[in-house]
């Protein structure tokens, strides 16, 4: 590999990343060979194409088993250390995709459910409202004008740059995270992604898995 980062191709950038030698930086290149890379994460050691069920708590979209649709690891720096999560791009019969995030903590692993909320390109006025002071982000309901404000997670500001592996190949997008307290207790979690490739907002919502 190229001991210059300016040259490297992200595959390249994401081995340095995950060895924990080198800052994110996008150049999209074809990727070098693909054994320079462990496999890819699997914790719930679900396959592409193969269903499973999810409890019916978690909503009436999962009164049948779910399809996977897809597999990716978005890998982040934090003082010097790689950490990653997995996302599970999963579709419940009739429903839109949502995705199954596992991340580790010290308890093991959390396990949360996401929905897309919304998608956009990216704007100059929206990216200066994630990363503004305040910490918070405010959800407001079209329909009922309700406003949910939500609290950036472990008080951090600004973005987590990240590198995400998928199929589709490798790629980069800069994520903010909140949380709430709702009314009944539990915790609520937004997920606010700027993919870079495309140069488009998401925006997800969700909550704890219950299993």
């Amino acid at each position: 590999m190229s001991n210059d980062p300016r040259g490297k191709t992200l595959w390249e950038m994401l081995v340095d990343w995950m060895r924990g030698d080198a800052e994110p930086r996008a150049k999209a290149e074809p990727p070098p060979a693909r054994e320079r890379l462990p496999p890819m994460p699997n914790p719930l050691g679900l396959e592409v194409g193969s269903q499973f069920q999810v409890r019916a708590e978690n909503g009436t979209a999962f009164a049948h088993p779910v399809i996977v649709r897809g597999l990716r690891q978005v890998v982040r720096r934090i003082a010097g250390r790689s950490f990653s999560f997995v996302d599970y791009i999963v579709q419940p019969p009739g429903f839109e995709e949502v995705r199954l995030r596992c991340v580790p903590d010290s308890a093991g692993e959390s396990r949360l459910l996401l929905e897309c909320v919304d998608g956009f390109p990216a704007e100059e006025e929206f990216l200066e409202v994630v990363n503004d002071d305040t910490g918070t982000f405010d959800i407001t309901d079209d329909d009922t004008g309700k406003s949910d404000q939500f609290q950036r997670m472990n008080g951090v500001h600004g973005p987590y740059e990240a590198m995400v592996r998928s199929a589709r190949g490798i790629g980069s997008m800069d994520y903010w995270d909140w949380v709430r307290t709702a009314e009944d207790g539990s915790e609520e979690f937004v997920f606010v992604e700027h993919l870079k490739e495309d140069d488009q907002i998401e925006i997800w919502r969700g909550w704890r898995l219950k299993e």
